[in-house]
């Protein structure tokens, strides 16, 4: 298992975890945690955005949904995991680790290091 899957796997872990607290200090009924077909309301649980913010994701196409009727919106857990974890900034260490590193290895030859 690669690092970027570790990680994945414990965010998504952490998403339950949070979900169960959630729902326990609530009071409400257990989560469904293997459901792998979504409702709108399901997601929006799940995300934590709201059911409006939801409606005008999937109406601009910005998010993968599934409308097998035409009218009830439905989201695949694997697919809104996907989405949440897409466009990652890269922290402020990252980005120096990764300058230097294009720097060691496109340095010119004959050039003097400073």
């Amino acid at each position: 298992m690669t690092e970027k899957e570790m990680l994945q796997r414990v965010l998504q872990d952490m998403m339950v975890l949070k979900k169960i607290i959630l729902d326990h200090i609530g009071g409400s009924k257990a989560p469904e945690v293997d459901k792998e077909i979504m409702s709108l309301e399901d997601c929006a649980e799940y995300t934590g955005l709201k059911k409006s913010t939801l409606y005008q994701l999937t109406s601009q196409k910005k998010i993968p949904h599934f409308k097998p009727n035409g009218h009830r919106i439905f989201f695949r857990r694997a697919d809104i995991l996907k989405w949440l974890q897409s466009n990652r900034i890269a922290t402020a260490e990252e980005i120096e680790r990764s300058a230097a590193q294009h720097l060691v290895s496109h340095r010119r030859p004959g050039r003097r290091s400073v």
